[in-house]
């Protein structure tokens, strides 16, 4: 029988202690925290969804509340607390750097849950200890390097790393002074890792001087392995940067492109054509961060477009004789068709959106008549779907029922396809961009009744597409997703009766609020302001069915949201979006001055 988490426990007692003390979770957010924007919080721990919260996170309630040390440590024996060893190593050794990277996660979050916090300070404590392991790890068994190691893990442990830097930087040149060539793999090692550190930093100007340096060592006794080298920190910055908001993709980029400079890559074509395609992917990704009215955007674009046709030209020149050659192939026509696509989008060209639905219809035909390839046929399908379905609202034509099934088809095989494979991401990507197609074939449905469960169905695909999609692994897809769900739950809500339509606007309140935490003011304005501009919306709507005193409440939240939609849009310059903005909020003020007059 399984016993109940120490969070549940804990928990428990906070609920009980502030109900004995007749405080709501607003007031104990307000007392321990100083604002009621933490509510979440409290509500999370009450609710038991957070096994093994570390006592720093509990520290403002159990003072508030005044829980003793002894009724804390009650709870933990009789529960089945499970302690992370990274995290509470991290607090032990390095406890200045978790302080102050959870107040820098805290000051940019502060409507963030306490799970997602101890998501972070996890996650940063793994980071601190993957590096401090590193340098444990160095060789000093030829040399005294023994102080200078010391010096650096101490230097990480008060987050000090240009003082870690130092330290290494002297026992790089220590190990210099002795080494021979087969001594080059330990200075290898201990450059990469000054790299790391001013990676972590936030200096990737030196942390790629030091990449390329590491590779230069390497490169006379082999380019091959030099190369190797690039590649493997290319890779792990390109996977972190697609968990991150603060990526690294323009560092990863500059490796591989370094890379296609060495005889031995650009002897070897298939290779170079790899390492196209694989520069391409990452020009996508960094354009797919950049806000709609950032120039940048459009250059990496460009950019993907040119690597990926220089991919697909060097592949198709190589006779596939093998079935690796033939999936790079394939690959790099994908990543082409995407990086088109995208290129479409910005710019609403519908020569460019026939081109890209030709090319991937082409594809996923291929595709058909081969065994086997599921990752290629889920990737092919979804964008398929997704490019018809984008080419219809670009050109404005009339959603009909045929086109629609069309897409709605298309991601029924990428779903089919990610399952054969257990893709986990491309299916969860499939399924939201069904349940945006589902939602816009509900709007050409006459028929009240299979419109309403269109619009069902459509909420539950981007709801699967969300689980697929945990915030701290994939925070970008997992925003956008919750503004497409956004939407859809207004849409539902305002075709519903008034109680239900309550029900789901609040639902799309909370999508757009988690949105928003990601999708912030600063790194991402247009969508920020789109995101108040939808929050005003949903105020505004309510107000026409709720009591005159919340109906108020209503209007004044839905004009400062508008206010805000049309600041950022002013200046952004963004012209059209201002003024409709302008316009929906002289609506709301009217309506405000009609509700001042005829009070109830």
């Amino acid at each position: 029988m399984s016993r109940e988490t120490f969070g549940a426990a804990v928990g428990q007692l906070i609920q009980q202690r502030r109900k004995a003390q007749g405080l709501t979770q607003i007031q104990l957010a307000e007392d321990a925290y100083g604002t009621s924007a933490k509510t979440r919080r409290i509500s999370e721990l009450e609710g038991g969804l957070v096994a093994n919260p570390h006592p720093r996170t509990l520290d403002p309630l159990v003072a508030a509340l005044g829980i003793s040390n002894k009724e804390l440590e009650a709870c933990a024996s009789r529960t089945s607390a499970l302690p992370d060893p990274a995290l509470d190593r991290a607090y032990r050794e390095a406890r200045n750097m978790i302080e102050a990277v959870a107040r820098q996660f805290e000051n940019a979050n502060p409507a963030s849950t306490l799970a997602e916090l101890e998501d972070y300070l996890r996650s940063k404590a793994k980071e601190w200890s993957d590096l401090r392991a590193r340098i444990e790890r160095l060789d000093e068994a030829d040399l005294d390097l023994a102080d200078l190691k010391a010096s650096a893990i101490d230097a990480l442990d008060q987050g000090d790393y240009t003082e870690a830097d130092e330290a290494l930087q002297k026992a790089e040149e220590t190990q210099l002074n002795g080494s021979a060539l087969r001594e080059v793999g330990k200075l290898v090692e201990l450059r990469v890792t000054r790299g790391d550190v001013k990676l972590t930093a936030g200096d990737p100007t030196t942390a790629l001087s030091h990449y390329f340096s590491a590779a230069e060592m390497l490169r006379p006794l082999s380019e091959a392995r030099a190369a190797d080298l690039l590649n493997e920190i290319a890779h792990a910055l390109y996977e972190s940067g697609r968990r991150s908001l603060r990526s690294h993709f323009e560092v990863a980029a500059k490796l591989l492109e370094k890379c296609l400079t060495f005889e031995s890559i650009q002897g070897n074509k298939h290779q170079s054509s790899k390492t196209s395609y694989q520069i391409s992917l990452i020009f996508r990704n960094e354009a797919s961060l950049r806000s709609k009215g950032d120039r940048d955007r459009i250059l990496y674009n460009e950019k993907a477009i040119q690597y990926a046709r220089e991919a697909v030209t060097a592949f198709s020149s190589i006779e596939a004789d093998s079935e690796e050659e033939l999936f790079d192939l394939i690959s790099a026509e994908i990543a082409l068709g995407n990086s088109l696509f995208d290129k479409a989008r910005f710019h609403r060209d519908a020569k460019t959106f026939e081109e890209t639905v030709q090319m991937f219809r082409a594809t996923v035909s291929r595709l058909s008549k081969l065994d086997g390839m599921y990752e290629l046929k889920a990737h092919a399908a979804n964008s398929l779907g997704s490019a018809l379905m984008t080419s219809l609202e670009a050109r404005k034509d009339t959603a009909t029922s045929a086109a629609l099934t069309e897409v709605i088809q298309s991601y029924k095989q990428a779903i089919a396809a990610a399952e054969q494979c257990s893709n986990t991401e491309v299916w969860g990507v499939a399924h939201g961009n069904m349940g945006g197609a589902l939602i816009l074939l509900a709007a050409s449905t006459t028929d009240t009744e299979d419109a309403h469960f269109l619009r069902v169905r459509g909420i539950s695909a981007l709801q699967t597409a969300i689980e697929t999609y945990p915030t701290v692994l994939f925070p970008m897809p997992h925003a956008q997703m919750h503004l497409r769900l956004g939407e859809a739950l207004v849409q539902h809500g305002l075709k519903c009766s008034a109680e239900l339509m309550e029900l789901y606007l609040v639902r799309a309140l909370g999508s757009y609020h988690l949105a928003a935490n990601i999708l912030d003011e600063e790194r991402h304005p247009s969508d920020w302001a789109f995101i108040q501009a939808e929050l005003s919306r949903i105020f505004f709507a309510h107000s026409h069915v709720a009591e005159a005193k919340i109906a108020k409440f209503d209007l004044d939240q839905s004009a400062n949201h508008m206010k805000n939609a049309v600041r950022v849009h002013e200046s952004m310059n963004s012209k059209k979006e201002a003024a409709a903005c302008r316009k929906a909020l002289k609506k709301i003020e009217e309506a405000q001055e009609s509700e001042g007059r005829n009070p109830s």
